[in-house]
Order: C-alpha cells, then sequence, then structure tokens
C-alpha cells in the first residue's frame, strides 16, 4: 500500500520531460475498509486502463502512462472528484469502450424521493456540456420516459434559446427535425425552416394573447403570410366560436395595430358581415331577399319590430320613425327581418341605436285592411295606424288613373283579407 501511495504522489506532484496531460485524481481522505486499485491513463491514446485486464500494461511507467486509483463508491467517503489537466489538444482524458451489445455506460438514481440529476454535465467554455455522435444507423441522443414521465425537459436559464437543432453545412438532409408516433411521420420542418404537420393545434389556457400568431417580418416579401390549401373534400378554413364562448364575432379583419379605424371587415355570430370598403364579385348570392340600410331610429331601439313600416324623421337627420299618418310623402321602407346586404355609412358594423331599414326587395310588412282587404298587385302607401301600410285608392286625372306621388311603398304579393291587421309580403319599392 505504501509503495502505491509513493507512485501516486510521483505521479501528481512531479511533471516528467515530455508530459502532455497531467491527472489529478482528488478523494477524500480514505477510510480503512476502501479498496484501491491500480489502473493507467494512456495520453497517446486517452484511455484508462485496469491492472490486469486483458491488453493493460503489466506497470504503469512514466511518461507512456500515467497510474491514479480506482476507489470503491460502495465504501468511499462523497463526494467523489476527479479532474484531468490537460496541456494541449488531444484525445479525451476519460474514456469508457464497449465491444459488447450492452450499453456503455448506465447511471441510476434509485431514491425515489431524490430530485436531483442521474447525471449532470457543465461547462464554462463556448463547447457543448454534452455531446453526442453516431456512425452508425442509431441515434446520437435517445431519452426514453415511462408512465407519465417526460421524456426531456429543457430549461434555459441565460438569454440563448432553451433548445436549438441545426443542420451542420455539410448536411445533404432535408429535414432539421422530424416528429413521429411510431414509425408514423406526424410533422417535420425542412432545412428550408418550413413546417409541415398532418395537423395543428393551438392551445391558450392561461394567457390573455393570441394562441397562434403568423406575422412577415421581411417588408420586401410579396407573398401571404399564411396559405392555406385543402386537396380533400372539406373546407379550406374553418373559423367558429364554442358553444360556450360569449364572444360577439367569428372573424375580424384590420388593418395595422394602433389606428383607430383599423377594424374593415368583420362577421358576426349570427353570421352577418360587415364590410367598410366595397365589395366587388361576379355574382352575389345572400340569404335573405333585400337590401336594407343601417339608420339610426327616434326614441329606443327596442320600441321597434320588424316589419313596421317607416318614414324619415322630422326632427333629427337620418334617423327613422314609425309611420302614423295615411299617404306620407316620408315613407323610407320597412324595418327589415333578415336583409341579404345591409349597407352602413361610417362604422363597419351597426351600432346598438341602428336598425336595418329595407329599402327594395321582399320584406315581410305590417299591413292594415283600414282602406279595405288587400289583394295580389295592390299598390301599398303608409296608413293611418302606426307602423302599418294599406292599398292605395288611386286618382283619376283625365280619365287616367294615378296614385299620388312620393307614397308608394310597394306592391303586395300576398293577399291579406282583414280583418285588422297582419303581415304579408311585401316587394318594397319606394317612389
Amino acid at each position: 500500500m505504501d509503495t502505491l501511495h509513493r507512485q501516486w504522489r510521483r505521479c501528481a506532484f512531479l511533471r516528467h520531460a515530455g508530459l502532455s496531460a497531467l491527472l489529478v485524481l482528488s478523494l477524500l481522505p480514505q477510510t480503512a475498509s476502501a479498496q484501491t486499485f491500480l489502473a493507467c491513463y494512456a495520453r497517446g491514446t486517452g484511455t484508462v486502463y485496469r491492472t490486469g485486464e486483458v491488453g493493460a500494461p503489466a506497470d504503469c511507467v512514466a511518461p507512456a502512462h500515467v497510474p491514479f486509483s480506482w476507489k470503491s463508491f460502495e465504501s468511499a467517503s462523497l463526494p467523489f472528484q476527479a479532474s484531468v489537466q490537460v496541456d494541449a489538444p488531444g484525445p479525451e482524458p476519460f474514456q469508457i469502450r464497449n465491444s459488447g451489445t450492452g450499453p456503455v455506460a448506465f447511471f441510476s438514481q434509485e431514491n425515489p424521493a431524490s430530485v436531483g440529476f442521474a447525471v449532470r454535465a457543465s461547462t464554462v467554455g463556448s463547447g457543448a456540456a454534452i455531446g453526442g455522435w453516431s456512425g452508425g444507423t442509431g441515434f446520437a441522443a435517445r431519452f426514453d420516459a415511462d408512465g407519465s414521465a417526460t421524456a426531456g425537459g429543457f430549461f434555459g436559464h441565460g438569454t440563448g434559446p432553451a433548445l436549438m437543432v441545426a443542420l451542420d453545412e455539410a448536411s445533404t438532409s432535408d429535414m432539421i427535425a422530424s416528429f413521429q408516433v411510431g414509425a408514423e411521420r406526424m410533422a417535420f420542418i425542412d432545412r428550408s425552416g418550413n413546417l409541415r404537420a398532418t395537423r395543428f393545434q393551438g392551445f391558450n389556457n392561461n394567457s390573455t394573447g393570441f394562441t397562434a400568431l403568423f406575422r412577415t417580418e421581411n417588408t420586401a416579401n410579396t407573398s401571404a403570410t399564411v396559405r392555406i390549401r385543402n386537396q380533400g373534400i372539406g373546407p379550406a378554413l374553418q373559423a367558429g366560436l364554442g358553444a360556450s364562448s360569449t364572444g360577439t364575432l367569428i372573424a375580424e379583419f384590420f388593418r395595422g395595430d394602433t389606428d383607430p379605424d383599423r377594424l374593415k371587415a368583420s362577421i358576426d355570430r349570427d353570421g352577418n358581415a360587415f364590410f367598410r370598403g366595397s365589395v366587388t364579385a361576379a355574382e352575389f348570392l345572400a340569404a335573405g331577399a333585400d337590401i336594407a340600410e343601417a339608420f339610426e331610429v327616434e326614441g329606443e331601439v327596442a320600441a321597434y319590430e320588424p316589419g313596421d313600416v317607416l318614414v324619415i324623421s322630422q326632427r333629427s337627420d337620418r334617423r327613422v320613425e314609425r309611420s302614423g299618418e295615411a299617404y306620407s310623402t316620408r315613407v323610407i321602407g320597412v324595418y327589415a327581418t333578415e336583409p341579404g346586404v345591409l349597407l352602413s355609412e361610417g362604422s363597419a358594423e351597426p351600432g346598438r341605436e341602428q336598425i336595418p331599414v329595407g329599402v327594395i326587395g321582399v320584406i315581410p310588412t305590417k299591413v292594415s285592411t283600414e282602406n279595405g282587404a288587400i289583394r295580389r298587385g295592390d299598390i301599398l302607401v303608409t296608413a293611418g295606424t302606426a307602423g302599418h301600410a294599406m292599398r292605395a285608392t288611386p286618382v283619376e286625372i283625365n280619365g287616367v288613373v294615378v296614385y299620388p306621388g312620393g307614397t308608394i311603398l310597394g306592391k303586395a304579393i300576398e293577399e291579406f283579407p282583414g280583418p285588422g291587421v297582419g303581415m304579408i309580403r311585401v316587394l318594397v319599392n319606394v317612389r
């Protein structure tokens, strides 16, 4: 034992001529039960040999080899520390090689209450703390997890990324990263930075920000920020509100970030589309059968009902009110139920004090028989009953039957024999 200690002290503190590396092993004081084995570190190959193994040198002879001690971890006091000082670039000072089919090394944390790492590596240089290399067809690094554990976790505490995946400049691979379930590839990132996936989902459970944001930073880029193409039979894009959502808009389209008038178009939860600009189409199909325009009303909106016959207000500009006299020349239209097209000045979306006034098209309209039963094709005008229309009585002038100009609301396309009041469809065309 004394001879071994003398060899160790000679190696640890004396520098022989031509030595390029010095291995220093630091141990806490050995106990009497600690078992020590002689081993050699070969500087030329960077290999550690344990004495007595096949191929190992019989003795550690400097300068070809550097002697050091292995100490049994079962009986040694912790911590166990070892360091190697390398004077010049060369092979790794510590290597473990396995020519068999099993693992080269295995590290296990057996205490289930432990929160520490089974393996930990650190570096203060510019190199990686852990490096993996595969010269075959297997993985350079692989992380497996059983149960509910996570296979790999990457946490950044500095200013750099938590995870970086890159291709070497000499690589000819088409993919930077591949994501698979078993042998099936679910998504991958190609060498141009394009993400391709069989399905993409975003979840935002804790933040008030975007679930997904796509932005083009290059001001010279003329391509679309998002391009959607579907080769199947389903829709290329689908947007909707959840059953529990209280949102009023399914979609909105805006320009700029700070412009107060940035909202240019929107689609509300009832399927109504609002545009602040013009709409151009070769063919336009609408669910409704009329064209309406949003107007503010006199009084409360809640006091008005679909089908009300409306006239221009005499008290305010660009407001309407319910009709209240027969043959009114202020007649403007009917409170539309579901207009096919809704026009508006200013805001793309009507405010709470606006109603859709149908000015042309087929609109359900309140009518009265105060001037007789209404037949199909009858000319209708405002009635004395508030908010209702009645059949008009023509006037004969020089043998010509005429109706008072500026009072005509439209033509009845349904009958209403009466008595009293009711609702029929009217082809509204004010003139």
